[in-house]
């Protein structure tokens, strides 16, 4: 919904980069043993570095609209195979650090995606000042919400002594500080990373023991965010 926001062509780069990323989270979920879902990502990665290559991708609608939209963030989308692959682990994660690097690794990587389709810099100080928390808070929020799911396949993801309502407070407050330095985002940027104007929803809904907010609260939320400019 946040693409909504850009000019088209952005808005087909945004679609593209958020479609690989789809797929690739979707892998774990998709395969009964870690063995066949490691080959799955390794086919994404190999696909990946072929666009960034030049190559051109393989017969995929996610690869094949990413190439004709932003080629040249393939090699950064590559990145999201090496973390996802611990999608496939049976342990827990080991500790908060690991977990907080598992966020970084994708949906930190997907902002910086994102905010490289609306043609800002996600090396500059501000943007990088701003784009780690706003990712962590919509990661913490993410695996809160996707943590019952995952328990249900029989996967624990948290930490020994970690809950649920732990990650709800760190995206509270990564929310609280990405909030504060999205003034310093440019206007443009807004399609890349407004999304995670939705994260109090999510919070609010996870509070009530619910995962989901209703779509026209979260339509809502984005018009009077975009609106503000800012999250």
């Amino acid at each position: 919904m946040a693409s909504r926001f850009a000019p088209a062509p952005v808005r087909a780069a945004l679609e593209a980069v958020y479609a690989v990323n789809h797929e690739i989270g979707s892998v774990a979920a998709a395969v009964r043993e870690p063995g066949l879902g490691a080959i799955r990502l390794q086919w994404w990665r190999e696909g990946l570095e072929a666009i960034a290559e030049g190559a051109a991708p393989p017969r995929e609608p996610a690869l094949q609209a990413l190439c004709a939209a932003a080629p040249q963030l393939a090699g950064m989308l590559a990145a999201l195979t090496a973390a996802r692959a611990a999608d496939l682990e049976a342990a827990p994660f080991a500790n908060l650090a690991a977990l907080h690097a598992y966020i970084d690794g994708t949906a930190g990587v997907v902002m910086q995606a994102g905010l490289a389709c609306c043609g800002v810099d996600a090396q500059s100080d501000a943007v990088g000042a701003f784009s780690a928390p706003a990712a962590r808070a919509w990661g913490l929020a993410g695996l809160a919400r996707a943590e019952p799911a995952w328990r249900a396949r029989g996967r624990v993801l948290l930490p020994a002594g970690v809950r649920i309502e732990d990650l709800c407070a760190g995206a509270r407050a990564a929310y609280a500080q990405a909030q504060g330095l999205a003034r310093a985002m440019p206007a443009e940027a807004f399609a890349g990373y407004g999304y995670v104007a939705l994260v109090p929803l999510y919070l609010r809904a996870l509070a009530r023991g619910e995962i989901a907010a209703p779509a026209f609260a979260r339509k809502l939320r984005l018009v009077w965010a975009s609106a503000r400019g800012r999250i």
